[in-house]
């Protein structure tokens, strides 16, 4: 520390080891989070530096095979924190241990982070992960009798409990794998069921109402571009123009195409658009979008982030009527640009297909609501924008595309989990096609009925309005 310390080069593997002023030598290492959310530090001292290198080093490996402070005493509190700083967070996302870290210390310490790691049964976490249905909900609501904000102790939503128990299993788990406790209690709990919202998808009429009464709107073209290639809105508004490839480089398109004429036409009039292009002998070649960024709510603000996975990665083949949407979109961008640059202001600095009238971030929030607005105003009965996403997945699935394919698009980890996200509309299939089977099989046991069918002479009734025609004439 400065004034008392005499700082030396680290040996290798040594962590931080250093001399003190009164010329004894000391070491330090970090053995977990304190409560406070501090890291909790363990320091060593001895006469030499050798003595303390080699404290530092049975001290690291004591960690590494999972003995904390606390021997067999010690809190799952203090198991659940380490094992989240020093386990996982090196691997994952700043933004995605945020997220453990909020379940951890808001959720699961608070309610069995007092037991000790030996006596944590499955009984004790069932009751933890039945509470939290029933009321562990901490959202803040006004009291009505003290006008002041007090936790809702509503119930938790499934999504949550479920990440909560995945949670309280992997730490669990680790203390398996060091040997702190014979078996995993969590894995013996129920894990709650959640429904997947797949079934509030838009209908044909729903649809042909967005997608003629929606050009009123500023983002009826990534409306249109979700609803023909199935994307999250994160994946949306992370969009970058350098990633959407209709055969020209934007570059040349900026440079060359007809704004002057195309600025004449009614916006969002793609035959219109299709004809003037060709009067200039210009062809589009096929439309595809890669999918690389997505725009994170990072606490109801817009961040710029990569994927979560590399199956999120995924390029997707875009249609000739979503291209021209795309031109007039580029075309309104353009318009923004230049009056922005005019003011001495800077546009869309990161290229997004998708930014504000400024050229700033879309804060995700704001979208969804300016979405709900826009479908209220359309008469649409109320749908989540995720909802155009599960739209896509069903309609291709009804037309027969392969589950493997669905998966691709939708950009999910395996097939098994898109097919359990739609059961309902491959159990719909499966009946469908029960149906027709039964038909094929009847007719293949009766035969003779078909061709009795097929050879039938008229009726009684039949030739009677025949011979009436007949006479007319």
């Amino acid at each position: 520390m400065p004034g008392n310390t005499k700082k030396h080069r680290r040996g290798n593997g040594e962590g931080s080891i250093y001399q003190r002023k009164d010329g004894k030598w000391a070491a330090v290492i970090t053995i977990g989070v304190k409560e406070n959310g501090k890291p909790d530090r363990k320091f060593l001292y001895g006469k030499t530096r050798k003595e303390v290198a080699d404290k530092l080093r049975e001290a690291q490996n004591k960690l590494d095979v999972g003995v904390i402070p606390g021997g067999d005493n010690v809190l799952f509190s203090a198991w659940i924190r380490n094992w989240l700083e020093v386990v996982i967070k090196p691997g994952i996302k700043e933004r995605t241990y945020k997220n453990y870290n909020a379940a951890i210390e808001k959720h699961i310490i608070p309610w069995i982070g007092n037991y000790r790691l030996k006596d944590l049964t499955d009984d004790v976490i069932q009751k933890f992960l039945n509470d939290q249905r029933e009321h562990g909900n901490l959202k803040l609501e006004i009291n009505e009798d003290t006008g002041e904000a007090e936790p809702s102790h509503g119930p938790v939503a499934a999504s949550s409990i479920i990440q909560q128990r995945r949670l309280i299993i992997a730490a669990l788990e680790y203390a398996v794998d060091k040997g702190k406790i014979a078996r995993n209690p969590g894995k013996k709990t129920r894990r709650p069921k959640s429904k997947p919202k797949t079934d509030n998808i838009l209908t044909d009429e729903d649809m042909e109402i967005l997608a003629t009464k929606g050009t009123k709107y500023r983002y009826y073209p990534a409306y249109m571009l979700t609803l023909t290639t199935a994307c999250r809105r994160g994946e949306i508004l992370g969009l970058s123009w350098k990633h959407v490839d209709i055969g020209i480089p934007w570059a040349t398109v900026d440079r060359y195409f007809p704004w002057g004429e195309m600025r004449k036409l009614q916006l969002w009039d793609t035959k219109a658009l299709k004809k003037l292009l060709e009067d200039h002998s210009i062809k589009l070649g096929d439309g595809y979008v890669q999918i690389v960024y997505q725009m994170a709510d990072d606490k109801g603000k817009p961040l710029l982030d990569e994927l979560k996975t590399d199956l999120s990665r995924r390029s997707l083949m875009i249609t000739e009527e979503m291209v021209l949407l795309l031109i007039f979109w580029r075309m309104v961008q353009n318009g923004e640009k230049r009056k922005a640059t005019e003011k001495g202001k800077v546009y869309n600095p990161d290229n997004l297909v998708f930014c504000t009238r400024k050229g700033t971030y879309i804060y995700p929030r704001n979208f969804t609501k300016t979405w709900g607005e826009n479908l209220k105003s359309m008469g649409i009965e109320h749908k989540r924008f995720h909802d155009l996403r599960h739209t896509v997945a069903t309609v291709m699935l009804e037309e027969g595309e392969a589950m493997n394919t669905v998966q691709e698009q939708l950009g999910h980890y395996d097939a098994g989990f898109t097919a359990s996200r739609y059961g309902h509309v491959t159990a719909k299939m499966r009946n469908s096609a029960a149906v027709r089977l039964g038909e094929r099989l009847e007719k293949a046991r009766n035969p003779e009925e078909e061709k009795a069918e097929t050879i039938s002479f008229p009726s009684q009734e039949e030739r009677k309005l025949k011979s009436a025609a007949c006479k007319i004439k």
